[in-house]
């Protein structure tokens, strides 16, 4: 099971889903971002990717549910993505690629990419909602 990237998507508004629960804006949800950014930051700070990789097991655990080959996307995504957020200081984008692989690792745990796929015949035409 591939992850699909998140940049094309990473907007400020999509922050606001990442931690439904806990997200407003503000400083009290500037503060929940910026937390979880730092734990990426401060876990790929150093080191080879290898040694990246061994640091961000702990903070997210999830991590070793994915495959090695996806577990190298992640780490090549989050430290571009940290950087690029720190160069503007806005870290909203991070936490939306955190949440992104975290999803597919419970996707993973939950068997969904074992499951056989149903593919359609031909397509079916959907109307607007």
């Amino acid at each position: 099971m591939g992850h699909t990237s998140t940049k094309a998507g990473a907007i400020d508004g999509l922050a606001a889903g990442v931690y439904p629960d806990r997200f407003e804006y503000g400083v009290q949800g500037e503060r929940h971002v910026l937390a979880d950014a730092a734990g990426a930051i401060s876990a790929v700070a150093c080191g080879s990717s290898a040694n990246q990789l061994a640091n961000l097991k702990e903070p997210y655990p999830w991590v070793r549910l994915l495959s090695s080959k996806d577990q190298q996307e992640f780490v090549a995504e989050l430290v571009e993505t940290a950087a690029a957020c720190g160069s503007i200081g806005r870290f909203e984008a991070l936490a939306v690629t955190l949440k992104a692989w975290r999803d597919s690792a419970e996707a993973i745990a939950a068997g969904w990419d074992k499951s056989p796929l149903d593919w359609l015949p031909a397509p079916i035409p959907v109307g607007r909602p």
